[in-house]
């Protein structure tokens, strides 16, 4: 082709279209207002805080109901943000962050890459979170929701790679020191070297690690 940096131009405008969806997804619904998050930079804040939130808990392999969200929702508006809402407004706020925003109540979430190579758009679905049924106290049924591939590439936030080669990366939450010292040391490594290197490292009992979900993300964008 003409332009060969348009090569595999889809898989860019995937990471484009992780944040364009959640931010349409955000900025159309009105009912932010009534919890007191009538700034737009407000809403994105608090979405990424339930979003690291819910990652934390799928590192560690624990239950994320929506009392979970609720009460961590309450615990940092007492503390941080002093929004004048109740717990059971926050709670109907993760309500409305988790299954409005993140899930899009339920619908298909898709956005299009053009691909330059097929001469037409590709339809990439989008989707943040899942949920699973647990088991809590007295084997009371509840829904917990844990991050997808999706979510992680979101979190993971830049990863730029040139002849298959890591140029630039940054994260968003873990362990700050040790993602600063994993991003330093992959940077100008290979795509492969970096896959056979960290992919299936486990972070203490957690199933997965910081290391492995760079590694799914790689291999989600073709690698």
């Amino acid at each position: 082709m003409q332009y060969e940096f348009l090569k595999k131009f889809p898989r860019r405008m995937k990471n484009v279209g992780l944040y364009a969806v959640i931010i349409q997804n955000s900025s159309q619904k009105l009912s932010w207002k009534q919890y007191g998050f009538t700034k737009f930079d407000e809403q994105i804040n608090l979405l990424f805080e339930v979003l690291l939130y819910i990652m934390e808990q799928s590192l560690k392999e624990e239950k994320c109901t929506m009392d979970d969200i609720a009460t961590y929702i309450d615990t940092i508006n007492v503390q941080y943000l002093r929004k004048d809402i109740s717990y059971e407004q926050c709670h109907q706020l993760g309500d409305f962050i988790v299954n409005t925003v993140l899930s899009n109540e339920g619908r298909p979430m898709y956005f299009g890459g053009y691909d330059f190579e097929k001469n037409e758009y590709e339809e990439m679905h989008i989707s943040y979170v899942a949920n699973k049924i647990v088991y809590v106290e007295n084997e009371v049924r509840r829904t917990s929701y844990y991050l997808t591939d999706d979510g992680y590439n979101l979190l993971l936030s830049t990863l730029e790679i040139e002849d298959n080669i890591i140029t630039d990366i940054a994260f968003w939450g873990g362990c700050n020191g040790n993602l600063q010292g994993l991003s330093r040391l992959v940077k100008g490594m290979s795509v492969n070297d970096v896959i056979s290197r960290l992919e299936g490292i486990r972070c203490g009992g957690r199933p997965t690690s910081c290391p492995d979900q760079l590694c799914r993300a790689l291999h989600e964008m073709g690698f």
